[in-house]
């Protein structure tokens, strides 16, 4: 027996206001079900203030790692510690509006044979702009696009249909539910059961393509993902990854493309896609040094959790 409905797991690195912000949320309009939210403190030098704002309430747990887990890893170590039914993975810096996640979990509750379900993720910002989310998962083709220069020209002038497919653009958005492949894990709610027997994320993604490891996952299953389009939340976009340096992002990106295509496509996959990457892309061939730099720094770091 479940003792709360929703685990809400927050990662929080070098963005302690926005944190604030987002749990505020959650307890302004989380109301009609148990949760908990599990905080998972990524920056040790803001763990005092952490620990003097949540340490007395009864809904957070804390955990500290002592060292930056990046999103994948945080998130696994949360898993564990986890007692919902449901899991409700939230950058830090999102927040809600509405009552969202409770019509979330109840699509869940009516729906068993669907594994995931995402939603409408608006910008914080003037135009509330909504984010492209919610995709097919990329084919050798789409990910060359959507990682070159190439993905300007798509966007902007021309897109071929692969291109077209793998975004889904030719459905509304704003106006209609679909079934996807991928989500995006800026928020997503799941079932945590599932989710452990899957093995949680792989182990050697840091920040990107994990919302296509979870896809991969859903697919193994045999269950489906749901995104609906009268739910939302608002995200504050790149909070995180503004605070590190722009190389060292660039690398992990690279990093996390080869080790997702490695473990689904192969290496011969993940060699191309990853080298057509870089070579076709400005941003890394600039950077270039910095980059291999920090790939090779990377590739020693300790970041990786395993159950506990």
């Amino acid at each position: 027996m479940w003792s709360n409905k929703v685990s809400i797991i927050i990662l929080s690195y070098r963005s302690l206001e926005k944190t604030k912000k987002c749990i505020t949320s959650i307890k302004e309009f989380c109301v009609g079900f148990s949760y908990e939210i599990i905080l998972v403190n990524n920056d040790s030098s803001q763990s005092q203030a952490i620990q003097k704002l949540y340490s007395g309430d009864s809904t957070v747990i804390i955990l500290e790692p002592w060292y930056n887990t990046y999103f994948a890893g945080g998130i696994n170590l949360a898993v564990y510690k986890a007692s919902g039914e449901y899991l409700a993975l939230i950058n830090d810096d999102a927040y809600f509006v509405d009552d969202s996640l409770e019509k979330m979990s109840s699509f869940l509750d009516q729906n068993r044979d669907y594994f995931w379900v995402t939603w409408n993720i608006y910008n914080d910002n003037q135009e509330r702009s909504l984010t492209m989310t919610a995709t097919k998962l990329p084919s050798i083709w789409a990910e060359i696009s959507r990682n070159t220069v190439l993905w300007r020209l798509f966007k902007w002038i021309w897109s071929p249909k692969y291109y077209q497919d793998y975004m889904m653009l030719n459905r509304d958005r704003e106006h209609e539910d679909a079934d996807v492949e991928a989500g995006c894990d800026a928020f997503m709610l799941l079932r945590r059961k599932e989710f452990i027997e899957k093995g949680v994320y792989y182990h050697k993604l840091r920040l990107y393509y994990t919302e296509e490891d979870i896809g991969q996952k859903v697919r193994e299953l045999g269950m489906k993902i749901r995104y609906l389009h009268d739910v939302k939340i608002m995200h504050t976009r790149g909070v995180a990854t503004k605070t590190s340096p722009s190389s060292k992002i660039l690398a992990i990106g690279i990093s996390d493309r080869f080790w997702y295509f490695y473990k689904y496509s192969g290496m011969f996959t993940a060699s191309i896609v990853t080298f057509s990457s870089i070579l076709w892309n400005p941003y890394i061939l600039i950077r270039f040094f910095s980059v291999c730099y920090w790939l090779i720094k990377l590739s020693g770091e300790k970041y990786s959790i395993h159950k506990v």
